[in-house]
């Protein structure tokens, strides 16, 4: 009953991410979100989104492990966060920021 729910979590989230994707496609238009995709300041962000979206899919529905289907699903949301903010003029770099000295003064 566990995995069932995992895979209905999994592939419904998975699902949802790509139709923000797919909005963002909507705004921009496809060529431009296709070029924007591979330019420097994306191409990390987006390479690791896609690669969260096709492990989450992986760990959930042929693996079945629930402890890394959670983990991806985490990753795919912090990477599409930082995805969606490299669209904003500034917003990485004050995220950026932020978690450097949220970290610094929290281990420190």
């Amino acid at each position: 009953m566990i995995l069932l729910s995992l895979k209905t979590f999994a592939t419904f989230y998975t699902f949802s991410t790509v139709l923000c994707l797919f909005s963002i496609m909507f705004l921009v238009g496809p060529m431009e979100q296709l070029k924007s995709i591979l330019t420097i300041t994306r191409l990390i962000s987006s390479s690791i989104l896609l690669l969260s979206i096709f492990l989450t899919l992986l760990s959930a529905l042929k693996w079945k492990q629930g402890i890394l289907a959670i983990t991806f699903s985490t990753i795919q949301f912090l990477s599409f966060i930082y995805y969606a903010l490299s669209y904003l003029p500034y917003a990485q770099t004050i995220f950026k920021h932020f978690f450097q000295t949220t970290c610094t003064t929290c281990c420190c």
